[in-house]
């Protein structure tokens, strides 16, 4: 309640307060000193008195010994964590669903895998010779082996299909035909000549030894009735030209002659086969070509190369 002082002292006090009091009428105030009790520190274990802190609240026991063991509800904490162990076979080093590894995986030996594809055997060169084995060329082509051995011999196709060397004649002997098949005979009077010497036999089963001489024409037929060697001396240019009726195993001989003019062409028959062709020095002025065929009732074959002489 308030207190009314009209005294220019403060009336005696008994609580502990601050007085403020007006000490004149013309407004001044004065605190009275000394009806305060001192200040002191608050005390956390006073129960009474200005030290006591009112409401405090009632601490657990682990605030101030801040040990775990004084937790209340405290988790089941498992037991230490322990390194995975592949061979561990219980207990938390055990790893669960684990794949189970063939041998190689750990070995990486191929002795260890499964299933191991058959490896053939090295490869070796191949071998042309080798008849067996890896080295042996399948299918390998049959190469010509030349029959020939001396210059001046032939070549013809036996009845095997295969080549057969004619070896050269002697002097005075012609080319013949013998059981299908070139051989060289004695010359005779009606055998072919060119400039005085036997060329080419001409002596054959079924034709004549004598020659025809075929006029120049652009386009000459060499008609082998009764023939076996034909002579054309060229003054133009040959375009195309005829072979007919010839003896199947007959020998037949051209005799080509350039005129003093020379450069002429000569297109042989299509059914002449390995015909010289007439270039070079075979276009020469004067020039004598001389080639034999062998006759196989269809087309002519070489039976050696043509002579060229001046």
């Amino acid at each position: 309640m308030p207190i009314n002082l009209n005294s220019t002292t403060p009336a005696a006090l008994t609580d502990n307060i601050n007085v403020i009091f007006q000490t004149s009428s013309s407004g001044g105030v004065a605190q009275v000193s000394g009806c305060v009790p001192a200040q002191v520190n608050s005390d956390w274990n006073a129960v009474s008195g200005v030290a006591q802190i009112l409401n405090k609240p009632s601490l657990a026991t682990v605030a101030t010994s801040g040990s775990y063991t004084d937790l209340s509800s405290k988790p089941s904490i498992p037991a230490a964590q322990v390194q995975t162990d592949w061979n561990a076979s219980s207990g938390i080093g055990v790893l669960l669903n684990k794949p189970s590894l063939a041998t190689v995986a750990t070995s990486g030996s191929y002795a260890d895998l499964s299933s191991k594809p058959s490896i053939p055997a090295a490869q070796v060169n191949s071998d042309w010779n080798a008849s067996s084995g890896v080295a042996q060329i399948l299918n390998k082509p049959s190469l010509f082996v030349n029959p020939m051995m001396v210059h001046g011999d032939m070549i013809y196709e036996n009845a095997s299909l295969g080549a057969t060397a004619l070896p050269i004649g002697s002097t005075g002997q012609v080319l013949s035909v013998v059981g299908g098949q070139p051989a060289w005979e004695t010359a005779t009077t009606d055998d072919f000549e060119i400039n005085g010497s036997v060329v080419a036999g001409l002596v054959g089963s079924t034709s004549s030894a004598a020659h025809s001489t075929v006029s120049y024409s652009a386009t000459p037929t060499f008609n082998a009735l009764g023939y076996s060697g034909f002579q054309i001396t060229l003054t133009g240019n040959v375009t195309s030209s005829t072979f007919s009726n010839g003896t199947a195993g007959q020998i037949y001989v051209w005799k080509i002659i350039q005129d003093d003019t020379g450069g002429w062409t000569f297109v042989w028959p299509t059914n002449i086969l390995g015909g010289t062709e007439l270039f070079g020095s075979a276009l020469l002025p004067n020039e004598i070509i001389v080639q034999a065929f062998y006759y196989d009732g269809t087309n002519c074959y070489p039976v050696g190369p043509a002579t060229i002489t001046p």
